[in-house]
């Protein structure tokens, strides 16, 4: 047995024990509360050992390792990506929201939006009703200079990434005019565009249908921003197992 490489039933196990707690257990995320019952106490300290909580004398706090195994078996995916997940974070990295980890960085950085990418998903049926098989769930923000705005959710999938990551390398070789990602629902709008002089200007805009609010803004791009944005596109989808 090993805390950072589990058996598959170990893994099963995890998900199902941090399903039971989270659900059962007082406390307001990302903390949990044994309240100092003994199965509670006994449960927080299984899932301490394998970095899934960091725990204290009443309970603990979620670590990114139970976001990975609870987002992964729950949205579907199979038992590859959730162990893909779970062993490339770090043993009892804290969180401090569904999603964002307090010291992971993001995933993928474009100018001032940050994206984090927690689960995919593999399985689901695709098609008219159904859903992409490459659904990407993402935590994103927009950073103004006195503000940040924030949408979380099954957003994007990963063609979207890798359309976006083509179209950029279009504008790279000024083959094109134009690159934009538009996420589910206009939750995220992000556009680069060269002018008649080829200059290149960025906007970003977040948009919460649940409060319908957007935050808008815009931003000067170099051709050096566009090649590090298509290698991080490609690092990112590589490390969530998005690949073609």
């Amino acid at each position: 047995m090993s805390y950072d490489k589990p058996t598959d039933d170990e893994l099963r196990l995890l998900a199902a024990l941090i399903g039971v707690c989270d659900q059962f257990m007082p406390g307001e995320w990302p903390y949990v509360s044994h309240d100092f019952v003994s199965a509670g106490e006994w449960a927080v300290e299984i899932l301490s050992n394998y970095g899934v909580i960091e725990k204290d004398d009443a309970g603990g706090s979620w670590a990114t390792r139970a976001l990975a195994l609870d987002g992964a078996f729950r949205d579907g995916a199979d038992l590859a990506a959730a162990r893909l997940q779970y062993e490339r974070l770090p043993f009892g990295e804290r969180v401090i929201e569904k999603g964002v980890a307090e010291s992971r960085k993001p995933d993928l950085q474009i100018a001032p939006v940050s994206l984090w990418f927690s689960a995919l998903v593999k399985n689901r049926v695709s098609g008219r009703n159904g859903f992409p098989r490459d659904l990407l769930n993402v935590t994103a923000r927009l950073l103004l200079c006195d503000a940040t705005s924030k949408v979380a959710g099954e957003l994007l999938t990963a063609s979207d990434l890798r359309d976006f990551a083509d179209e950029l390398d279009g504008l790279r070789k000024r083959s094109t005019k134009l690159a934009s990602l538009r996420g589910n629902q206009n939750s995220i709008v992000l556009k680069i565009e060269a002018d008649a002089d080829s200059n290149l200007q960025g906007s970003a805009s977040l948009h919460n249908p649940m409060f319908k609010h957007t935050t808008s803004t815009t931003f000067d791009v170099s051709y050096e921003n566009v090649w590090d944005w298509i290698k991080g596109i490609r690092k990112a989808l590589e490390a969530v197992g998005a690949t073609d």
